[in-house]
């Protein structure tokens, strides 16, 4: 079999038969411009053929010897390479597809938090893997196409991971059912409080600050005050004023509570409420001279009215 008419038939065969006649007297130009190209690549219609199907460099300085290796044909058959391209082309060219695989960490993460994926896949040896798709159930982005891309998961459950690698040769596929645990911890508040003056006379107030922290949870939504000798004795606002009546030491207690739960803060004796002191107000004294009968002497008696809460005679 001569190169001509084994060239012919390798056009036939890769075409399916589509090609029937050479272009420009050339087969190989007849096949490059069926595969879609309009002129040849350095100025070469074999090249450009290469070039379609991946072929980028040559063997031993020939393009005829890497469209043969292109179908794992290694040696000529019959002294031509054009044999071995025919041969080739009637067995199919040697597919090699990519392997999928990949890992995720962490697997276990709290609402809001990210996953970083990490590609594991592996060509087998053949043509370079060009692309990498990547579907996740339950992340943001729901979808990427980077190689080694950063999840987040927003939503409590358990979700699927899957990648796509794909070469010239083809895809291969990795899905990793139930692969992501996205959980959510309870971040409660932490109560605390400061009042002030701590120490203070029947009648007079004292101002509550509330110092509580959400510790990086939900914002905290509701306070719950209880004042033992305070009038008020419980309030819901976060800054209280409580006046104190009656002299004595008295608890404060203060309770706040987020989305996720509450915390209280109980300060036993925190206020010293002190009596009012009495004021004494002299209106009158009488000093008048008596005898002693012990002593046989004279005296002096005196009495004071003085006026405070109650009438009072010294």
């Amino acid at each position: 079999m001569d190169i001509t008419n084994s060239i012919r038939l390798y056009a036939e065969c890769i075409s399916g038969g589509a090609i029937t006649e050479p272009t420009g007297g050339s087969w190989i130009s007849a096949i490059a411009i069926w595969q879609g190209s309009t002129e040849p690549l350095n100025a070469s219609w074999l090249q450009r053929h290469c070039d379609n199907l991946g072929i980028t460099e040559p063997v031993n300085g020939s393009w005829l010897i890497a469209l043969s290796y292109y179908y794992n044909e290694l040696e000529p058959i019959n002294g031509t390479w054009a044999n071995a391209i025919l041969v080739g082309c009637n067995a199919g060219p040697v597919i090699t597809l990519p392997t999928a695989d990949f890992v995720g960490a962490p697997l276990a993460v709290d609402q809001g938090f990210s996953v970083t994926y990490t590609d594991l896949s592996t060509d087998n040896g053949g043509p370079p893997i060009t692309s990498w798709s990547w579907s996740f159930e339950g992340g943001t982005p729901a979808t990427s196409t980077q190689q080694n891309p950063v999840i987040q998961y927003d939503t409590v459950g358990q979700f699927d991971s899957e990648l796509t690698v794909t070469n010239a040769d083809g895809s291969d596929g990795e899905l990793k059912p139930d692969y992501i645990d996205v959980t959510y911890t309870p971040i409660l508040p932490t109560a605390d409080f400061v009042g002030v003056p701590l120490t203070l006379n029947e009648g007079f107030s004292v101002t509550y600050t509330d110092l509580s922290s959400d510790n990086g949870g939900p914002p905290i939504t509701s306070w719950s005050w209880s004042f033992e000798g305070g009038t008020p004795a419980t309030s819901i606002q976060q800054n209280p004023v409580i006046q104190y009546n009656t002299s004595g030491q008295y608890d404060s207690e203060l309770t706040v509570t987020n989305a996720d739960g509450s915390d209280g803060e109980i300060k036993p004796d925190y206020i010293q409420v002190n009596v009012v002191p009495v004021n004494v107000v002299i209106n009158s004294f009488e000093i008048g001279p008596y005898m002693n009968n012990l002593t046989g002497k004279s005296t002096t008696d005196f009495s004071v009215a003085a006026y405070s809460n109650n009438l009072l005679k010294y």
